[in-house]
């Protein structure tokens, strides 16, 4: 036979009953909050360069970080982008050949992908291009490119 469960019982356990799955929905949930990560350890791994890195793309790497001395954007760019894969870099030289090294004033185009920690993909692409003295540089998101 059933036992008859008095009102005050039934409300007591259907509060439980809702605070239980309220408590799992909530435990459950993912933060889209990025974790912070300290700007100085950020810096470290951004400028991490591999031995065997092309010298042109040490040299980009060095510019770029006095750059970040002074005006503080590399924790910025690694939200944005990723951080540099400078081992991965392309170097092309005036007539469009990839070279490990290029001859003093010869024209260079660099080409440096940018990839997030937990998935590697390009999200960017930073271009260098270097005409004897003049440095241009450009980060190309992307949403800019297509890939093909």
């Amino acid at each position: 036979m059933l036992k008859k469960i008095s009102q005050p019982a039934l409300i007591a356990f259907s509060l439980l009953a809702i605070l239980t799955v309220l408590f799992v929905i909530h435990a459950c949930k993912k933060l889209d909050r990025p974790s912070e990560i300290k700007p100085e350890i950020t810096r470290e791994k951004f400028f991490s360069l591999r031995p065997g890195t092309h010298p042109t793309v040490i040299a980009i790497a060095e510019r770029i970080k006095r750059q970040d001395n002074k005006y503080r954007f590399v924790p910025d760019v690694v939200k944005k982008a990723g951080y540099p894969m400078w081992h991965k870099a392309k170097v092309a030289t005036e007539g469009g050949q990839l070279s490990r090294a290029a001859d003093a004033g010869e024209e260079q185009q660099v080409f440096i992908p940018f990839v997030v920690d937990s998935i590697q993909q390009t999200k960017a692409v930073l271009t260098v291009k270097i005409d004897g003295t003049d440095t241009t540089t450009r980060i190309l998101y992307a949403n800019q490119y297509a890939v093909g």
